[in-house]
């Protein structure tokens, strides 16, 4: 990835950033459908139906697009995770969670996104940063449940959790059904984070449609 320019870009128009949306949307899309090896600001353009030139006024190369698109999806997931955090605790919080995981769009993403931070040191930075907000928010739903834990406990209990999370999206996301898993595996997600993070069991809260 090329590091940002230490002069800023001139502020866009509306119909300005409206474009520039549109070429992260496509983008991502064809991340996500082709991957890297077909990630191309010149197929962007053809996807969206404009000139090449026009893509490269928002993002001069493709590593330039590629790393915005990583800042984007990343920022976009953290600030997901907060509102379930604040709102209702654990529970909605991790039922959230293992919902994302079964969007094809966010499974694909992420393998990609995962794939480029292991070879470029500051995807990894991002992811890094990424992985750091969705600590602190399970440790923000920990908290709902049990506010006498301080801070460094809720932390690494967090990162317990998000362990037995990250660890069990390899047999969950799409193309990674494991067989056996059977109805119920979901809550029993959600039992074996209450141990981790209280100690103790706690009743399954029903999911709302």
């Amino acid at each position: 990835m090329v590091a940002n320019s230490q002069m800023s870009p001139p502020p866009l128009s509306p119909k300005g950033r409206k474009r520039r949306e549109e070429i992260l949307e496509a983008a991502g899309s064809i991340l996500e459908e082709e991957g890297y090896a077909g990630f191309y600001t010149r197929s962007i353009a053809a996807r969206l139906g404009i000139r090449l030139s026009n893509v490269q006024y928002y993002f001069p190369t493709r590593e330039s697009l590629l790393e915005e698109l990583f800042h984007h999806a990343l920022e976009a997931a953290a600030m997901e995770l907060e509102e379930p955090a604040q709102r209702g605790g654990l529970t909605p919080l991790i039922r959230f969670i293992l919902a994302d995981q079964q969007s094809p769009r966010s499974c694909r993403m992420f393998w990609e996104l995962w794939a480029i931070a292991g070879r470029d040191p500051e995807a990894y930075s991002v992811m890094s940063n990424y992985y750091i907000a969705y600590r602190d928010a399970l440790a923000t739903a920990i908290a709902m449940e049990a506010p006498q834990l301080e801070s460094d406990i809720l932390k690494k209990r967090a990162l317990l959790v998000m362990s037995l999370l990250e660890g069990v999206s390899l047999f969950r996301g799409e193309r990674r059904k494991f067989s056996g898993v059977g109805q119920g595996f979901d809550d029993d997600i959600i039992q074996a984070v209450y141990t981790l993070a209280l100690g103790a069991a706690s009743p399954i809260i029903p999911e709302t449609s």
